[in-house]
């Protein structure tokens, strides 16, 4: 839960915190509550977790990681996000409830890791099938496939290309759409 449990000391809070920033909170805690004593402060061997990849990864199965791992670095050990895999509904799940959803384009497009959580023993990270997929082609900065969400639009689809190269023209920008079945 973050806290480290001191006898005579009581609780310090350390969820977040760099070892460096550690050592010098525990270190003014126990000058302050313990005149004349000082802290030494180390790290032993880090424990292992263990979590669950399901749906779409490249080797699905139970994992033994650091229990300092994320969505990702589980996700990178198990080969990535399948072909048909959503990138954009990863979803750590806890005791059957999902507690985060996590959007791999927040990290790739703009390095946001906010939800990029770090996992508990007994998580299942599930990546379900995508959903929908545009082709963006022509004048932008990166023509690839992008897999998008229901609320996104044409100007988040171009935003997600690295928007219209300096040899494009955004007034003859054109969609085509295809229906399944048609």
């Amino acid at each position: 839960d973050g806290k480290l449990q001191f006898p005579r000391l009581g609780s310090v809070s350390v969820a977040g915190m760099t070892f460096a920033d550690l050592k010098d909170v525990i270190g003014d805690r126990v000058k302050r509550q313990f005149v004349g004593t000082s802290a030494v402060v180390s790290i032993g061997k880090l424990r292992s977790i263990n979590v669950f990849l399901a749906g779409e990864v490249i080797a699905p199965g139970s994992y033994s990681v650091s229990g300092l791992s994320t969505v990702t670095q589980v996700l990178y050990a198990a080969g990535g996000v399948s072909d048909i895999g959503s990138m954009r509904n990863v979803q750590v799940k806890r005791q059957g409830q999902v507690v985060v959803t996590f959007d791999m384009y927040d990290l790739l497009l703009s390095g946001d890791t906010t939800n990029d959580i770090r996992l508990s023993s007994g998580d299942t990270v599930f990546v379900p099938v995508m959903n929908s997929l545009v082709t963006v082609v022509g004048e932008v900065r990166r023509p690839a496939l992008y897999e998008t969400l229901p609320s996104e639009s044409v100007k988040t689809l171009l935003q997600m290309a690295g928007g219209i190269s300096a040899q494009g023209y955004r007034r003859s920008a054109s969609i085509s759409r295809y229906s399944a079945g048609a």
